[in-house]
């Protein structure tokens, strides 16, 4: 499931860079939003539109903002069955004495794999990170080279990553651009905003001791359909956060790094959200297995006629106003003959605004056909001539 994850965000890398372009490079300034923070992008996860950049590609530390990455090699596995959520992790030496942010985790003693995650996606506890990559991959440095990898297969190109808790280290980096990537791969885990959507809990120790967790992600309190990811600061990465939010059927991520302050912070993160979701809308311009043309000949074949349907969805996020605009064209395969398979492409469905490519999918044959018998040309040839 993983891999497919992969290829199906590497093929959007691939089909919708032009429509991030479409977004009319530096109008977003105009339109409204005054960033104060130096890098931030706005991306809408299901389609990986960039409809806001400022300084995406700029690399640059973003301290605890990076564990949306550690959260998802986390999910990954689950999924893959490595570790279950009521599996225990022991805790280790090495993890217990980890610094900065922590829940306080017992030296030697055991969790829920879940309680860790929830540690973790709450208030961003670097021991339970420690504890759970040290218990998914063996070591930390495994699992930080499993972060490296994953991230080359998402296309998240510029960024390297030294630990999986995003405590400061002068080699490490990623790009706004990168995390809103990742993060949109995170979003594609069902329950990845379970508890990051939590803004106080808490995590029961032996003999009674309780650690308070809070949400360092106030908009997760103070914005309507914010439920992640995470958030970061440091003295070298300054105030990061990777800030996602859902209304209807559209999730968008806000990545803001290098902010001055958290106020910085979460103001710019807001006013991203607000933007996108009051200037853009999603649309879904084919499902799998429409029917784009009915009857289309195949020579040589029988039956004669295939319909043609589309392969994929396409899914867009338009700006509001632009729905009229829309214009679909099929592109059919020259000289395609009989046989054809089910399934197979006989042309491309091309979906435009004005000029502008905003969306494409194959369009494949929606049953086998067959190359004629002798015989069955000869009568159908004989019904031409006597029926006219």
């Amino acid at each position: 499931m993983r891999r497919v994850l992969s290829v199906f965000l590497g093929l959007l890398l691939l089909v919708y860079p032009f429509c991030s372009i479409r977004a009319e490079e530096g109008e977003e300034q105009a339109a409204g939003i005054a960033l104060q923070s130096p890098m931030a992008v706005l991306m809408d996860t299901s389609t990986g539109q960039v409809l806001v950049e400022k300084a995406g590609d700029q690399k640059a530390p973003a301290a605890s903002a990076i564990k949306v990455m550690t959260l998802l090699l986390l999910y990954d596995g689950i999924e893959e069955g490595r570790l279950r959520m009521e599996d225990t992790v022991q805790v280790s030496d090495n993890a217990a004495k980890t610094g900065g942010t922590r829940a306080f985790l017992d030296r030697g003693a055991s969790y829920k794999a879940e309680d860790l995650i929830k540690a973790i996606s709450v208030c961003s506890a670097n021991d339970a990170s420690v504890a759970m990559a040290e218990a998914m991959y063996g070591s930390t440095d495994a699992f930080v080279a499993q972060m490296n990898a994953r991230a080359k297969e998402l296309g998240a190109n510029n960024s390297l990553f030294t630990t999986c808790t995003g405590l400061d280290d002068e080699n490490s980096y990623t790009t706004a651009r990168d995390l809103a990537i990742i993060a949109s791969a995170l979003s594609r885990h069902r329950n990845a905003s379970q508890y990051t959507a939590i803004y106080m809990d808490q995590i029961n120790h032996a003999e009674g001791r309780v650690t308070e967790l809070t949400n360092p992600n106030r908009l997760v309190r103070f914005y309507t359909g914010c439920d992640g990811y995470a958030t970061g600061s440091s003295n070298l990465a300054k105030y990061c956060g990777v800030i996602t939010a859902k209304k209807g059927e559209t999730r968008l991520v806000a990545v803001i790094l290098g902010a001055n302050d958290s106020n910085m912070r979460f103001d710019d993160a807001r006013a991203l959200l607000e933007y996108g979701f009051a200037n853009y809308t999603q649309r879904m311009l084919a499902k799998k297995g429409e029917i784009l043309r009915k009857n289309v000949e195949i020579p040589g074949g029988t039956p004669k006629y295939v319909n043609l349907v589309a392969k994929d969805d396409i899914r867009v996020v338009l700006k509001r106003g632009e729905e009229n605009q829309i214009k679909k064209e099929i592109e059919l395969l020259p000289d395609v003959q009989a046989p054809v398979e089910m399934g197979q492409k006989l042309g491309t469905l091309n979906v435009y605004i004005g000029d502008t490519l905003i969306g494409q999918s194959d369009a494949i044959a929606e049953a086998q056909v067959k190359r004629a018998t002798l015989w069955e040309a000869v009568n159908t040839i004989l019904r031409y001539w006597i029926m006219g």
